[in-house]
């Protein structure tokens, strides 16, 4: 299910904070795909499309509006803060010749999220969960009392229910 960035979501006695958005690091090869050249409006599920607007946004007045009506437990995001995993750049270095921008577009993606934590932080949000997939690997850190959750191509992982 797709939903708009900044939509809450209320299940299991949590309430999730959803942004979407990360870069492909791949994008130059999408831009240059045959495919995409040949549709000019490609199906958005094929992996050969490119999403102009692919990077999170850090949407102060939506935050504002959100911080009024609730406070967020858990936040899933299609990327992660810059102290998450995946925090290397190896394997990058290979895109990043063919891709000027490359390198200051992820960092500049995760300086989005990592506004995003100081803003719930700041706000004294009760955060107790992160989940994001967009390294394709699997890991979990508990920092600063929040559990980060790094999830693989097809992985699940229960949020454990808050109701009785």
């Amino acid at each position: 299910m797709t939903i708009p960035d900044y939509t809450i979501l209320k299940a299991c006695g949590h309430t999730i904070l959803c942004v979407g958005g990360a870069i492909s690091v791949d994008r130059t090869y999408r831009k240059n795909s045959k495919y995409y050249h040949e549709n000019q409006q490609p199906d958005s599920m094929d992996p050969n499309v490119y999403w102009t607007n692919e990077s999170p946004i850090f949407d102060q007045d939506s935050l504002d509006i959100i911080d009024k009506q609730c406070a967020i437990d858990t936040v899933i995001t299609h990327t992660s803060p810059s102290f998450c995993e995946k925090n290397s750049h190896i394997g990058l270095s290979d895109w990043a010749e063919r891709d000027d921008t490359l390198l200051d577009d992820v960092k500049q993606e995760r300086t989005v999220m990592d506004n995003l934590l100081g803003y719930l932080y700041s706000r004294n949000h009760p955060l107790s969960y992160w989940y994001y997939g967009h390294f394709h690997q699997s890991w979990f850190s508990e920092i600063d009392g929040v559990k980060f959750n790094l999830l693989d191509c097809m992985e699940l992982r229960e949020i454990p229910s808050k109701e009785q």
